[in-house]
């Protein structure tokens, strides 16, 4: 009976990021992360992605943007050739309390597969803080080009120190 390798978990992801504000109203995230493979294939390594995000506020508005890289660790094997991906984020958002925030952002990135155009996606974010170090993220996206998932749905904890 033959093994199946492609089953399994999707890959696990480990982001770190240093938020400063460097004048009023903007904000700041610069770091990183990793794409750590969780599942049985014959070539699924280590990504790992380098970031910089920012967020300017007026009022109850912001203004997002972002942009980076992630350099891909898997190698070219039959036929499949594969390169780093670029990608850049823009969007608005709005604060609907001091603790629940909502954004719509448009991304583009490049493909890993030296063969196709850029993966578009339109997403709308929710972030809601439990106290100053605990917060939640809700995510749902949907893919614009071939390429991409149609439909995506995030969830993440995270701890800020």
């Amino acid at each position: 009976m033959e093994e199946n390798r492609d089953s399994g978990l999707n890959d696990t992801y480990l982001n770190g990021y240093w938020k400063f504000k460097p004048v009023q109203n903007l904000t700041l995230r610069v770091g990183g992360g990793l794409s750590i493979p969780t599942y049985d294939s014959e070539n699924n390594e280590l990504d790992y992605t380098v970031a910089t995000y920012l967020t300017y506020r007026y009022g109850k508005f912001s203004l997002l943007g972002g942009v980076g890289e992630t350099f891909i660790g898997d190698s070219d094997r039959n036929g499949t050739s594969y390169s780093d991906a670029l990608f850049y984020s823009l969007g608005v958002g709005y604060f609907v309390s001091d603790s629940l925030y909502s954004s719509l952002s448009y991304s583009s990135s490049s493909s890993i597969f030296n063969s196709n155009d850029s993966l578009e996606t339109i997403s709308l974010y929710n972030y809601y803080k439990f106290n100053e170090h605990w917060f939640l993220n809700l995510n749902y996206s949907r893919g614009l080009s071939d390429m991409v998932m149609r439909h995506n749905i995030g969830v993440s904890i995270g701890y800020y120190w």
